[in-house]
């Protein structure tokens, strides 16, 4: 299963805020050096993507060709095939179909 991310957010006009707020340098080194825990990140994500061109792609025939290869990589993947391997092999194949010989 996909993991999941909840975000949050708020818009803040920030030419207001300027208006409205002083704060000296020295007040935001040590407010940062009491807080600094909440500006640590212990965790990050790391994201891989294979892509699957359709650009150029002139028939409903050959989008479609398109969409069965990308839905029969995931399936490798979600059967524990290695993305890694799996993207190797697709770029190749991809590379091989568009190579220019001059």
């Amino acid at each position: 299963m996909p993991e999941r991310r909840v975000v949050r957010y708020a818009l803040v006009d920030v030419n207001q805020m300027r208006q409205s707020v002083q704060v000296s340098d020295d007040m935001l080194k040590q407010q940062y050096q009491t807080n600094i825990q909440q500006y640590q990140v212990p965790n990050r994500v790391h994201v891989e993507h294979i892509l699957f061109m359709t650009v150029g792609k002139t028939t409903d025939a050959e989008v479609e060709e398109v969409r069965k290869k990308a839905e029969d990589v995931l399936k490798q993947v979600k059967k524990g095939g290695k993305f890694e391997d799996l993207a190797k092999s697709t770029r190749k194949t991809r590379d091989l179909k568009t190579k220019v010989v001059t």
